[in-house]
């Protein structure tokens, strides 16, 4: 299932952190498929979260909400290098995982599979 996301840019000038400058990219459509994020938690220890069990990602102040309503406070948050989404103009972009402040799940694509149901 594709779900729609609204995604935040952070300026290209500005350093991650809780004052840092972003802009929005609007309502987004993720093409690339199976994004895991890296989670360093404080204690050094690393490991993935795939994007599809958060409802909520912000790099500003590193924290993610699952989708069962877990809060977690991590060290640092990183994700892949490019990702590939399609703006709600219909346009693909490629972004760098880097250049993405937040992401905040809008909810699921209703395009359906192209199948008939009886």
């Amino acid at each position: 299932m594709a779900f729609t996301y609204d995604i935040e840019l952070f300026h290209p000038s500005a350093l991650p952190g809780a004052g840092a400058r972003t802009e929005s990219l609007g309502t987004c459509r993720i093409i690339t498929r199976n994004v895991f994020v890296t989670v360093t938690e404080h204690s050094g220890d690393a490991h993935l979260v795939i994007l599809d069990e958060l409802t909520e990602l912000d790099r500003t102040q590193p924290r993610y909400v699952t989708v069962h309503g877990k809060t977690s406070y991590p060290r640092r948050v990183d994700l892949p290098d490019k990702i590939f989404v399609e703006t709600s103009s219909g346009h693909a972009r490629a972004i760098a995982g880097d250049q993405i402040a937040r992401i905040v799940r809008q909810g699921s694509d209703n395009r359906g599979t192209g199948r008939i149901s009886i």
